[in-house]
């Protein structure tokens, strides 16, 4: 079991700043903090809907970053 550090938390957030839309990075942003999905849609004005097609967005992004692979390969 890794503990996730406060570092490698912002330089997650900060790639992931770089990489998503305002939007997506706000959903992002919240879920990280544990917000759920209805939570994050009502604080967005947006539906639980389109808050889960920006999660599959960003998942993709991120999965896709190799900044991020080498930042979370270090945990």
């Amino acid at each position: 079991n890794s503990i996730v550090t406060r570092d490698v938390c912002d330089r997650v957030m900060k790639e992931a700043r770089e990489l998503l839309s305002e939007f997506e990075y706000e959903v992002f942003r919240l879920g990280f903090e544990r917000y759920t999905t209805r939570d994050i849609a009502e604080a967005l004005g947006k539906s639980a809907k389109s808050i889960d097609n920006a999660k599959f967005r960003i998942s993709q992004s991120l999965r896709k970053s190799k900044t991020i692979r080498d930042i979370l390969s270090d945990v």
